[in-house]
């Protein structure tokens, strides 16, 4: 609990500069925004020590030391925006990182937030039909409007990494769609997503995706049955039933 609330408390301040620094860099708000990120900093790192030392285990799992801005975007492709949320008690932050690009936009309180997301998600929950297809739709929709539309001039690239926070974490956001676009399109008809659970676990996988040429490649050659009536699946099934008939090796 501890180590959950000191990290909290660092993404809060993480946050707060990232909305400073995009006003203005320097000044006594940005010298005060920096010096409450490394208090917070300390803090965490402080709480971790103490938990590694009570439970190494855990700390190897949820360790992730925090990143600078200019380390996720070395991190990131031309063609790569990351969209990461936060949700505060009367105010929310999405901050939108990419290659020479660094937007904080303020979004509603966690109450208002979740309480739209959890609507999607039971309903996603329920199946499809066509008594809550339109209800599906219509939250969706709203969800989208809260979280998608204040940052939608900034999602052009192909690919698009979302960093959730709390409720958020159940939205398939694959299914939203993009608020000023075609109405019921959804994101993956257009995008790469992928969903990650911090910028520091992104960075890290990022890193790894960059391979040396050469080296852990592995090429699949294939002539996969797509179609019931091939006559691979025919004989396919003639083989297993011959088999089948036959009985184990060395049976009676």
């Amino acid at each position: 609990e501890r180590e959950r609330v000191a990290r909290q408390q660092l993404q809060l301040k993480e946050t707060e500069r990232l909305r400073v620094f995009g006003q203005s860099p320097t000044g006594p708000a940005a010298e005060r925004v920096d010096r409450d990120v490394a208090a917070a900093l300390v803090a965490y790192r402080d709480v971790l020590s103490e938990v590694r030392r009570a439970n190494p285990r855990y700390a190897d799992l949820t360790n992730s030391a925090p990143v600078s801005i200019d380390a996720v975007r070395a991190a990131l492709g031309a063609d790569t925006v990351v969209l990461s949320y936060w949700l505060g008690r009367d105010r929310s932050a999405a901050v939108v990182i990419g290659r020479g690009d660094l937007r904080v936009v303020m979004l509603p309180g966690r109450a208002a937030i979740e309480d739209a997301a959890r609507r999607v998600h039971q309903l996603l929950s329920q199946g499809p039909s066509v008594v809550n297809a339109g209800a599906q739709q219509r939250a969706q929709d709203a969800l989208a409007a809260m979280i998608l539309r204040p940052v939608a001039g900034a999602l052009s690239r192909p690919r698009l990494v979302v960093i959730p926070d709390g409720a958020l974490q159940y939205v398939p956001f694959a299914a939203l769609s993009l608020p000023g676009g075609q109405a019921g399109r959804p994101l993956i008809a257009d995008k790469e997503l992928v969903q990650a659970p911090s910028l520091a676990v992104l960075v890290a996988l990022e890193k790894e995706a960059v391979t040396p040429a050469g080296a852990r490649r592995v090429a699949v050659l294939a002539d996969p049955v797509l179609d019931a009536a091939d006559p691979r699946v025919a004989g396919a099934r003639r083989a297993a039933e011959a088999a089948s008939a036959t009985g184990p090796a060395g049976g009676s």
